[in-house]
């Protein structure tokens, strides 16, 4: 059964050094077959070029995906004939390199998860000294000039296959590791485009529970009027185009004036002002935030000739903000503050910002119109400001 593609970067890299060993292995067999020729030793010729129809079909093996077939046979190959070849022209030919290399190269060629990587590369490295010190006299011994011929191409056959499989590996790990950091940066961008910046890297610095209490903070609730009955009239993809367009809109005055989007629920955008860090005019800045949303949501309404329009509340005090989930992180802030906002919101009228008396002396520089007592549910009768258009 052919095995599954590789999926991490460890078992692509292996891949890669895998399928570069076949065209090496037979490159360097044919030169040996041409050299055997010339020495009129055509045994030894015939067999090497069988040796490169070995390599032709363990290339083909691993274009099949029988990794494992493919191992071996190229194990079997350059054991057991350098073995040979060493017992046929002697140690000084230099053969017994080969063993070492396939030693070597059984630790880039088999994962750690498979069962033969040891054997693979024990049973050479413990068989090369054999070869080298206990091999008996040549079986066809040649001339002082042809052993050393042989020797040199060994050497420079091994040191290039040394090179390139070295250079694939090097190249595969910079490949991964480039790959990990775009990735890591990617995973950086999601989470400061979820979060904010300084809690993002809070979470990545300590990774655990976040939570913080602040006592200077302005919570704003909006909803925008008419946008339910405009989704019964528009298609799906236009109305979402046009829900995009607002709230990007609404981001870049956030940004603008330091206020920090915490979510949006439907057509329901909330934002504070003094979280996660403080701010100094808090209630200014949530106010400003609120105007500058009923700027864009009039030039909206008449972009698409529309009836839209903005209800806003904003309320003043202190809430307790931190990061919720273990998989999709989330910033939220709870306490009275929060509940007080988002009644602001619900009691008010389309196309004003409602606000309370605690909003009113956080920012004494700013005009407000009383608009009397009303009842705020959980809290009683309560009097509310509307800011002056």
């Amino acid at each position: 059964m052919p095995a599954r593609p590789p999926t991490t970067d460890t078992e692509q890299r292996v891949t890669r050094i895998r399928r570069v060993i076949p065209p090496i292995g037979g490159v360097l067999h044919l030169v040996q077959a041409v050299i055997f020729f010339g020495m009129n030793r055509p045994v030894q010729a015939w067999i090497s070029v069988a040796a490169v129809l070995v390599f032709v079909v363990c290339a083909e093996l691993q274009r099949r995906g029988l990794w494992r077939q493919s191992l071996w046979l190229l194990w079997l190959e350059t054991t057991l004939h350098p073995a040979w070849l060493t017992v046929s022209f002697g140690v000084e030919t230099l053969y017994p390199l080969y063993w070492i290399a396939v030693s070597a190269g059984s630790f880039l060629v088999f994962t750690d998860r498979d069962p033969e990587r040891l054997p693979a590369a024990l049973l050479p490295a413990i068989g090369a000294p054999l070869l080298f010190f206990g091999s008996p006299a040549p079986l066809m011994p040649v001339a002082a000039p042809i052993v050393h011929a042989l020797a040199a191409v060994n050497i420079t056959g091994l040191a290039t296959a040394l090179v390139v499989v070295v250079a694939v590996a090097v190249w595969s790990t910079d490949a991964a590791e480039t790959a990990l950091m775009a990735e890591r940066d990617r995973s950086r961008k999601l989470l400061h485009n979820v979060l904010p910046v300084s809690i993002a890297t809070r979470l990545e610095q300590e990774p655990g529970p976040i939570a913080d209490h602040m006592d200077g903070v302005a919570v704003l609730f909006a909803d925008i009027v008419g946008f339910t009955k405009l989704a019964a009239e528009r298609p799906p993809a236009q109305l979402i185009e046009l829900l995009n367009d607002v709230f990007s809109r609404f981001d870049t005055h956030a940004d603008r004036l330091g206020i920090e989007k915490i979510k949006t629920i439907g057509d329901a955008y909330m934002a504070v002002a003094g979280l996660p860090e403080a701010h100094p005019r808090a209630a200014s800045a949530a106010v400003a935030m609120a105007e500058a949303m009923r700027e864009v949501v009039a030039q909206v309404a008449n972009e698409t000739g529309s009836d839209l329009q903005i209800r806003v509340g904003i309320h003043y005090g202190p809430v307790v903000a931190g990061v919720i989930g273990s998989r999709k992180f989330a910033y939220d802030l709870w306490g009275d503050a929060v509940n007080v906002a988002s009644r602001m919101e619900s009691h008010g009228e389309p196309g004003r910002i409602q606000v309370t008396e605690a909003v009113v002396q956080a920012a004494p520089e700013l005009t407000f119109e009383a608009r009397g007592t009303i009842e705020v549910k959980g809290k009683g009768q309560m009097p509310t400001w509307w800011v002056s258009p």
